[in-house]
């Protein structure tokens, strides 16, 4: 959001808004109303446990990776995984290692992908195991798990492995290029995680948020194909160059000029957002009272404003596939904030995905390799 003020935040108060540099700055002038959280059906910061999204999806903030650990085990339900080497590294260009179909554009899920078919079922069964996860704090390193929660950790983490076995055989019906990437950084990101969990340390759940992140944006993206427009809008298609999407190898090993831009970009919308990311989600466009439809129409300037500095990240990193992440974003946050005017509560969908994709995004600059 550039040079936006991060301590204002868009809320269901009373908001004045002001263009500065070009950006939405909103000011709060009298006492801030932020409705509750809400249950299923409202927008949280964490989509509800399950590898499916709820009947009424959320809205959510841009995923940070300062949660607990069972917040993010619980998103990993939706894993997919995908197996594959890159030439040069990840996200580097050069021979192409396996078939990838001859679209390398960068777009959003309108078709339903043949992997979508198998991803719930799959799915289900780690999430029936992780929830004996949620009350495990994250911040208790191995050294002193008690031996109840030690049980409960390596139980997660041999169904982790197990479920890790049993996507890789839905890998080959993966067909858009931006899931083949989510999938196979998943697989990476899921695997580090219970490689650390033997010498477990509060950092390492940031592992776990890149996969959980990821594999929110794979259901999501799956869910969201009836909502996706018949073209990209004001966002233009990219090519990915990107040799081998399905490299099962980190695609961050360091955090970089990109990193340090997104994670600051994210967290500033985050908090500008916030807000209005506390208010529910269900009701539609049709709906709102006045103090709401200001309040949307002032998340869309936002929304609409931070596209172009996705895209600006996306064209200066020479990391291949952030670059086909961030683009992928970019078209998700414009396909959203132009269904605002509009809003109904399933095109949340397609805040979700742009959501996750950032969360997964930020933490994986943040991990520790």
């Amino acid at each position: 959001m550039g040079k936006l003020c991060a301590e204002w935040s868009l809320t269901a108060g009373n908001i004045a808004v002001h263009e500065v540099h070009t950006r939405l700055v909103v000011r709060r002038r009298g006492p801030m109303t932020v409705p509750p959280m809400q249950p299923p059906g409202g927008r949280q910061s964490w989509p509800p446990n399950g590898p499916t999204p709820p009947s009424k999806p959320s809205r959510m903030p841009w995923i940070l990776i300062g949660i607990s650990l069972s917040a993010v085990l619980a998103l990993v339900v939706g894993v997919l995984v995908w197996q594959g080497t890159s030439a040069r590294g990840p996200g580097s260009s050069g021979p192409i290692g396996s078939t990838i179909g001859d679209d390398r554009s960068v777009r959003m899920l309108s078709e339903e992908d043949p992997v979508c078919d198998g991803w719930t079922g799959a799915a289900d069964k780690l999430a029936k195991v992780q929830e004996s996860w949620t009350s495990t704090d994250r911040s208790t390193s191995a050294t002193d798990w008690t031996p109840e929660q030690r049980a409960v950790i390596e139980s997660v983490g041999s169904a982790m492995t197990s479920a890790a076995d049993e996507f890789e055989v839905l890998l080959p019906r993966a067909e858009h290029i931006v899931l083949r990437e989510l999938i196979a950084q998943t697989i990476v990101y899921l695997r580090l995680f219970v490689e650390r969990i033997p010498s477990y340390v509060e950092v390492d759940s940031r592992i776990a948020g890149v996969a959980g992140n990821f594999s929110g944006a794979v259901t999501y993206m799956c869910s969201a194909v009836p909502l996706v427009p018949t073209n990209s809008g004001r966002v233009e298609l990219a090519e990915s160059h990107v040799a081998d999407p399905n490299s099962l190898v980190p695609f961050i090993t360091h955090r970089d000029i990109a990193c340090e831009r997104l994670v600051g970009l994210f967290d500033r919308q985050n908090a500008v957002l916030r807000g209005w990311a506390a208010t529910d989600s269900s009701i539609p466009a049709a709906h709102w009272s006045a103090e709401q439809e200001t309040l949307n129409r002032a998340a869309r300037t936002v929304i609409s404003g931070d596209v172009a500095e996705v895209q600006e990240v996306a064209a200066a990193t020479d990391n291949g596939l952030m670059q086909d992440l961030l683009n992928a974003q970019a078209l998700y946050m414009s396909a959203f904030a132009d269904a605002i005017p509009t809003y109904a509560p399933d095109d949340a969908q397609l805040w979700s995905v742009a959501t996750y994709l950032g969360g997964g995004l930020s933490a994986a600059c943040k991990v520790e390799l």
